[in-house]
């Protein structure tokens, strides 16, 4: 997946959908550019994870995906309300590889960007429910994760200072578990998948199937 090389950074992030243009001075246009931002920030939130693991091993999700449609019902019905994030000392985290000196191959980046173009292409054409709309919040989420996870070390002084256990614990251990960033962003990127165009009242004011599986 990735190997270490401090030699090599990993690439700036850019926010490619703030050109107002068609294309924009490198020749993308607007959804390429949005596929590429995305790739990127999902990239940054990859070599995270592999510097994580370290200190702890990816624990198996074999049991969950066995039930996972598996069922007879709607996948609502097969959510958890609380999941357990890992526990981390400061220690561990101490011991943790420094992200920026992991360098993930070509085939990985490829991968992802061809998952994510294959994603873009399952967004119609919707007025607002559409693939720059999806963007739009996951640029929002990765804002909101930035300022969860950043330490403001200004506000430290002999009576008040931040430890990694102590920022863990008042972020639900979002800040200490990258792979919860990864699948917070990616939730971000998917969420209006396949949109029909139109809220739940239409759907279910013309008796749509949609609204009838989903029981309104």
């Amino acid at each position: 997946l990735a190997t270490g090389n401090a030699d090599m950074p990993p690439p700036s992030s850019k926010v490619y959908f703030e050109e107002d243009e068609l294309h924009g001075a490198d020749g993308l246009d607007k959804e390429q550019r949005l596929i590429e931002w995305i790739v990127e920030t999902l990239s940054e939130n990859l070599r995270q994870i592999v510097a994580a693991r370290v200190t702890s091993r990816p624990a198996s999700v074999t049991r969950e995906e066995q039930v996972i449609g598996k069922g007879d019902g709607i996948v609502l019905e097969e959510t958890k309300d609380v999941i357990e994030l890992p526990k981390l000392s400061v220690d561990d985290l101490a011991k943790r590889t420094d992200p920026d000196t992991i360098r993930l191959s070509p085939e990985v980046v490829d991968q992802l960007r061809h998952f994510i173009t294959v994603i873009a292409c399952m967004y119609p054409k919707n007025a607002f429910h559409n693939f720059e709309h999806a963007s739009h919040v996951t640029a929002s989420v990765h804002k909101l994760l930035a300022r969860i996870v950043k330490v403001d070390t200004t506000r430290q002084t002999e009576s008040f200072s931040y430890d990694g256990v102590d920022l863990a614990g008042h972020s639900y251990g979002i800040t200490s578990d990258p792979l919860t960033q990864f699948a917070v962003i990616f939730s971000a990127i998917i969420h209006d998948v396949d949109h029909p165009g139109v809220g739940n009242a239409v759907l279910i004011k013309e008796k749509l199937p949609l609204a009838a599986q989903y029981k309104n």
